[in-house]
């Protein structure tokens, strides 16, 4: 549906080109908390995403955060195996941006038990960071420094 506020280019009506517009809407299907959420530490981060903890497969996630750093949405990028979920920085880039995120913290579990992060984790944190520099929205708690361990909802150094 086109929206009227919108303002058509009229050589690309001319030349038969589609047009499509980015629109953020909120899913009501699913419960969301009313009140506002700050993430300032692991532990919040941690209780956010609490619900990870039972996954039985690899889930990657990112938090939207405003410059305050209050919670501006939780958003599911992909679900895996037991051992991998496959992301590519585009998907997390487009919700941030489309949300005007000042920053994000990405997170995704281990359901194997073992959270020592593998080759590819790495390799993605460091896509991730160059992708999201260029954009200007800062990654929070990613490599280098800390990420947050959701099994225990600390920092955990690598």
């Amino acid at each position: 549906m086109r929206n009227p506020a919108l303002k058509v280019y009229q050589p690309f009506v001319d030349a038969r080109v589609p047009h499509y517009h980015v629109a953020l809407v909120r899913d009501d299907s699913v419960a969301y908390e009313t009140e506002t959420v700050t993430i300032s530490t692991p532990e919040d981060v941690a209780r956010v995403c609490a619900d990870l903890r039972a996954a039985d497969r690899e889930r990657f996630e990112i938090l939207l955060l405003s410059t305050k750093n209050n919670l501006i949405a939780r958003v599911h990028i992909s679900t895996g195996s037991l051992n991998a979920s496959l992301v590519h920085p585009r998907e997390c880039l487009k919700p941030a941006i489309v949300a005007n995120a000042a920053s994000v913290v990405v997170v995704h579990n281990h359901p194997s038990g073992d959270s020592s992060f593998s080759q590819a984790d790495r390799s993605l944190c460091s896509r991730l960071s160059k992708a999201f520099d260029i954009c200007g929205i800062e990654l929070l708690d990613v490599l280098p420094g800390h990420v947050v361990d959701i099994d225990e909802g600390l920092p955990v150094r690598l």
